[in-house]
């Protein structure tokens, strides 16, 4: 659901100018990456603090440093490619975010799977 409105943006755009593949090279992409790797931080200690376990700080800080770093990767692919697309960067921005996608189907699954168990245990 978080990519959902980036994913509606680009068909439409693409459906305008008549351009198809614009769903691939569209520099919006790395929105969603950004948005992915930020509420996937923070669904994943909030679901973590939910089941009652105790986040040591050091993976606090690692979780938002690498948020941090993917972000800023982002950030300056989509400005590389706002004038010209190189392939270079469209392959960056395609494994950024299957692996930012990837990251958050684990982490939030995960979380979310130890939140129901404690569930269960308390009952």
């Amino acid at each position: 659901m978080i990519v959902v409105p980036v994913g509606l943006y680009v068909g439409m755009e693409a459906f305008h100018h008549q351009h198809w593949a614009l769903m691939i090279e569209s520099p919006e992409w790395a929105i969603a990456t950004i948005f992915l790797s930020f509420q996937g931080a923070v669904l994943y200690v909030k679901h973590l603090k939910k089941s009652g376990r105790i986040l040591s700080e050091t993976s606090l800080w690692l979780l938002a440093f690498a948020a941090l770093v993917v972000m800023l990767a982002a950030v300056v692919n989509a400005y590389d490619d706002l004038e010209t697309v190189t392939l270079h960067s469209l392959l960056f921005r395609i494994v950024l975010f299957c692996i930012t996608s990837g990251a958050f189907l684990l982490m939030v699954g995960g979380a979310q799977l130890v939140h129901i168990r404690s569930q269960e245990k308390k009952r």
